[in-house]
Formats: structure tokens, C-alpha cells, sequence
């Protein structure tokens, strides 16, 4: 389940939202230099999670590593990765306090 807060960036004190998290059905990869979010829906990757939950052929590590290479580059030239955190959309600082709840979702 992922979740919509409220974010304070640390850098500039601008207010924004971030999405944290992917759902029921997809996962949520966040651009290593912009931020920029892009989702990867469970049934575009159907072969390598059944893989992956099913037959236990894949570590979670290489399920990630394998799902990243998938995704396409980022308008930025960036990589879409597990890891990278999402970003002010002001400056592009990915540090910023998370604040309030605005939602959850799957």
C-alpha cells in the first residue's frame, strides 16, 4: 500500500505532495536525478513476478535489479529505481520533512 503526504523541502520551504510506495497492483520507481515518478503495472510484468512470488526462483534484490532494467529512461536521462527518492519540484532537493497524511491507496 503506498501513501500521499504532504512534504516540506528543506531546502527551499516549498509545500508539495509526494507519492511513497506502490499499490496492490503496481510498484512506484522514482527517477535517480529528477524525481519523476513512473508506475509499473503487475500485469506488464506478469512472467517475472509469477517468477519471482511463485516459483521463489528470484532473490527480492534481483526482482528489483531485473524490474529496473525494464524501465525506460527518464526524460532527464536519469534511471527509474527502487531507491531513488522523489524530489521538490522547485529545486530538486530530495530532502524534505514528511508531513501530513493526505491519503493512502493500493
Amino acid at each position: 500500500m503506498g501513501a500521499i503526504n504532504n512534504a516540506i523541502c528543506k531546502k527551499c520551504n516549498s509545500t508539495f505532495h509526494i507519492r511513497r510506495g506502490g499499490g496492490f497492483l503496481f510498484h512506484l520507481l522514482n527517477c535517480n536525478k529528477c524525481g519523476d515518478e513512473k508506475e509499473v503495472v503487475f500485469t506488464d510484468i506478469m512472467e517475472l513476478r509469477e517468477k519471482y512470488l511463485i516459483e521463489k526462483k528470484i532473490l527480492e534484490k534481483e526482482y528489483d535489479r531485473k524490474v529496473e532494467e525494464i524501465m525506460p529512461i527518464c526524460s532527464c536521462g536519469g534511471k527509474f529505481t527502487f531507491e531513488a527518492k522523489p524530489r521538490c519540484p522547485y529545486c530538486n532537493s530530495d530532502k524534505y520533512k514528511i508531513g501530513e497524511l493526505i491519503s493512502l491507496y493500493d
